[in-house]
């Protein structure tokens, strides 16, 4: 429902879909998730019913969890290719990041419109608001969903007039930042081809998305990666070897077809 609700969000007006349907069904299914019930508040909000919108929003500042399904639906996403065709995993799981990422993420400028207009004429808005950045920021699964959680609170001390907090946000969200860049230059494309060519690997950096956000487990793929060429220093030719034999048996497949 997830996935379906957000195509719609991207689709409207070219294509028409029961989005508040969805929403309501996925709120149903997960109700304890505050991107759900952000999601509702901004498509209420959007319908012009801004006291259900009000209410959404305050239950995302209330609830336990906070996830955009990035790692499940690039599970599924590998898991349904697997089914229905006969690439190889490294082009499976290659395929699979690339829908989670169009997929799996929704468009957030809905939410921080939304928010920083309201949170400019009522304090119960910007109260809700910041409630559901500080749940994102502390919370959140995915990288693009801790950033706008940190955004929001920053346009929310913004819009009260609190430039001293707001500042106190943008050092948080500058160090994040530095410690992004950091582990995203140790991510190299070796650590991709062990990424996409190891379903053990695949699944565990996945799972530790789930658990730990996808920062955390970008860390933890990074030293355990380090520490298993420390330990094995071939692997690296092996993994290379099995990549090349996957693409020989694909490029063989291919010129039988052609």
């Amino acid at each position: 429902m997830w996935t379906a609700a957000n195509v719609c969000v991207r689709s409207k007006p070219k294509v028409e879909c029961p989005l508040g349907a969805w929403v309501e069904r996925l709120i149903k299914l997960d109700s304890e998730n505050a991107q759900a019930w952000m999601l509702r508040s901004s498509q209420l909000s959007s319908e012009g019913k801004t006291t259900a919108a009000l209410e959404a929003l305050e239950n995302a500042g209330r609830v336990s969890d906070s996830k955009v399904y990035f790692a499940d639906t690039v599970a599924l996403s590998e898991r349904a290719l697997a089914a229905v065709s006969d690439y190889a995993f490294v082009e499976r799981a290659g395929t699979a990041f690339g829908v989670g990422a169009r997929a799996g993420l929704p468009s957030f400028s809905r939410a921080t419109t939304m928010c920083r207009e309201a949170s400019e004429t009522s304090a119960q808005w910007a109260q809700a608001c910041e409630r559901y950045g500080v749940q994102g920021e502390t919370l959140g699964e995915s990288e693009l969903e801790v950033s706008v959680a940190q955004t929001i609170q920053k346009i929310v001390r913004e819009a009260v007039g609190d430039q001293r907090g707001a500042d106190q946000i943008q050092l948080r969200m500058d160090a994040r930042r530095d410690v992004r860049i950091g582990q995203d230059a140790e991510f190299t494309l070796l650590s991709m081809m062990f990424l996409l060519s190891d379903p053990a690997s695949f699944s565990s950096y996945l799972n530790d998305i789930r658990v730990n956000g996808e920062l955390t487990a970008l860390q933890l793929f990074n030293a355990t990666l380090e520490q298993r060429l420390s330990d094995q220093p071939d692997l690296v030719c092996t993994a290379l070897d099995a990549l090349v034999s996957e693409w020989d048996k694909r490029s063989a497949l291919l010129e039988q077809e052609l």
